[in-house]
């Protein structure tokens, strides 16, 4: 019988081993045993390497194009009552990423497209690229679920009075579901901003209601408060608290924190963002249902800076 057939590197010594009749086949079976166990070791290295090289293009990307999100996208989570111009249009590209015990999720990348439709409405849409690379489980990446909304300025800032706004949200289930790309229903939330400046301090913030259809989920409120200060022309700071009543079965309500910091080099160019956030989830409609954390891209808040602004 030929042992050097049977996995040894090619040109290595090839030796032929008198057996007797009987013992030939139960080494021919050990040595197909062999040969299966190194293919299925191969085979998951293989899968391994491809997990890892997934997970090394996500993150390159979102360092790439994290240079687009402008103040105060991340870490901030609340939104503002600002409206786009009439007849303008306002584009953004962002990424996000959350990682938590269940393993990574986020949008790579997400686009957000405003148009003002009249003086103090303004049509929304966020278009995500979403990826899910649970611990437990298979990567996936692919289209997400569409979030889309309107904004309706009704109060302007003055003196004595905050600016406010109501911004309605609905999330289309566009995403896959069974890949944890999407929620699998349709959510909405219905909320109610207000802001105030004064000086270099500026104040947002409100509440809204989230319709979370689900087995599990529930109807839950979200509320939040940001402060935030101009330190000079270039340089701002801030910080934001927010709170969520249980969103599923058997979940309390919870409280968050984000603080943050942002550095402008150049007029119109976005600015380096520094910040860190400990938080639940945050009320929003884009999620990854696939892991215990959902995703919420940056909203359209004060002073961002657009990709394309027209």
């Amino acid at each position: 019988m030929v042992i050097g057939d049977h996995g040894l590197a090619r040109g290595a010594p090839c030796f032929i081993v008198p057996l007797p009749c009987g013992a030939s086949l139960s080494v021919k079976k050990r040595i197909l045993n062999i040969d299966r166990a190194r293919s299925k070791v191969n085979l998951s290295r293989a899968h391994r390497q491809s997990e890892m090289w997934k997970i090394i293009f996500i993150l390159i990307f979102q360092i790439a194009i994290s240079t687009l999100v402008a103040w105060a996208g991340p870490p901030f989570l609340t939104d503002d009552p600002e409206a786009v111009g009439y007849r303008h249009w306002e584009v953004y590209v962002a990424s996000q990423m959350v990682k938590n015990k269940g393993g990574l999720s986020g949008t790579a990348p997400h686009f957000e497209v405003d148009y003002g439709l009249l003086s103090n409405v303004d049509l929304h849409a966020i278009l995500p690229l979403v990826y899910s690379n649970p611990d437990e489980g298979a990567t996936h990446y692919g289209f997400g679920d569409i979030e889309l909304g309107v904004n309706y300025r009704f109060v302007q800032e003055s003196d004595h009075l905050p600016m406010v706004a109501t911004f309605p949200l609905v999330g289309m289930p566009t995403g896959n579901h069974s890949k944890g790309l999407g929620a699998g229903h349709v959510r909405a939330f219905f909320p109610l901003w207000l802001q105030k400046s004064w000086g270099p301090w500026t104040t947002y913030g409100g509440c809204g209601y989230l319709i979370n259809p689900g087995s599990e989920n529930k109807n839950y409120w979200y509320a939040g408060a940001v402060l935030q200060r101009d330190l000079s022309e270039r340089v701002t700071l801030g910080g934001e608290l927010f709170y969520t009543t249980p969103r599923a079965v058997g979940e309390g309500s919870r409280t968050g924190f984000n603080v943050g910091g942002a550095f402008q080099f150049q007029r119109r160019t976005p600015p380096v963002i520094l910040g860190r956030a400990r938080h639940s989830r945050p009320g929003s409609l884009l999620d990854v249902p696939g892991l215990p954390s959902d995703v919420r891209p940056p909203g359209r808040e004060k002073g961002r800076i657009p990709v394309f602004h027209g």
